[in-house]
């Protein structure tokens, strides 16, 4: 073979080999990016900020709002007149004193109830009512109503925040100005008629005091509410016509 036709010959191979060379790297090169290509892609970083919070202690007062149910129950205390005077701790007549009282008391049996957030006491349309001398209504012991000639409701002993009645604190205490207003627990509505004068009822405590007031109490017996009359000296003392009223009470349940 010459030396011109071998010179063509590894030319031919070389540019053979380097043609082989180049295509074998580029192969490897596609093979790398397929490679990377069906990789499983990274996941996605986590965000390690907190769920939304969910509120789990929400206020009683707030709850009352969204989910109060409403139930209405009958109160009735038949009319009454004459103090037992000088028994069951009532002290002898004496003008212009509060020397005896009369109790009614209505209990009222609740359904399956957590908390209290309204209660409201209307006499109904009817025959207007009226006291001799004066009254004042409880929940429990818890003054809820006072004022006209009796005892006002700050002048009551407190207990755990609320005016406490106890017949020991009242007797024998001299009348107040006639026709003092009535006033309701925490300022709730109150309309009360005056000694001796027709009138309608209409009683609301408000849900802020009701709900602090209630959990001092056993819900599960229900609630008594109490009117309480008072007189002096007069046979006609502690005394009401019928009294056909409603408590509405919202609760939760």
């Amino acid at each position: 073979m010459s030396n011109k036709l071998l010179t063509l010959t590894r030319a031919a191979q070389i540019a053979t080999y380097g043609l082989a060379a180049f295509l074998s790297a580029g192969c490897e090169d596609d093979l790398l990016l397929r490679d990377a290509s069906e990789a499983a892609e990274p996941e996605a970083p986590s965000d390690s900020s907190p769920p939304p919070r969910i509120p789990i202690d929400v206020p009683v007062s707030e709850r009352c709002e969204l989910d109060a149910l409403t139930e209405t129950f009958e109160v009735y205390f038949p009319a009454r007149a004459g103090c037992a005077f000088s028994t069951d701790r009532n002290l002898p007549p004496r003008n212009e004193h509060i020397q005896a009282r009369a109790v009614d008391v209505a209990s009222i049996e609740l359904p399956s109830v957590s908390a209290l957030c309204d209660l409201a006491l209307r006499s109904r349309q009817g025959p207007p009512i009226a006291f001799d001398d004066d009254v004042a209504i409880l929940l429990e012991t818890v003054v809820l109503v006072a004022g006209g000639s009796g005892l006002a409701l700050d002048e009551y002993p407190k207990l755990g925040g609320f005016p406490r009645f106890g017949w020991e604190d009242v007797r024998g205490q001299p009348f107040r100005p006639r026709n003092s207003p009535y006033v309701c627990l925490g300022g709730g509505r109150c309309v009360v008629p005056s000694t001796e004068q027709l009138g309608q009822l209409a009683v609301s405590i408000e849900s802020e005091t009701l709900i602090s007031l209630a959990e001092s109490f056993d819900l599960e017996r229900g609630i008594n509410v109490s009117f309480v009359t008072f007189g002096d000296n007069d046979p006609s003392d502690c005394a009401h016509g019928d009294l056909r009223m409603d408590l509405e009470v919202r609760y939760l349940p």
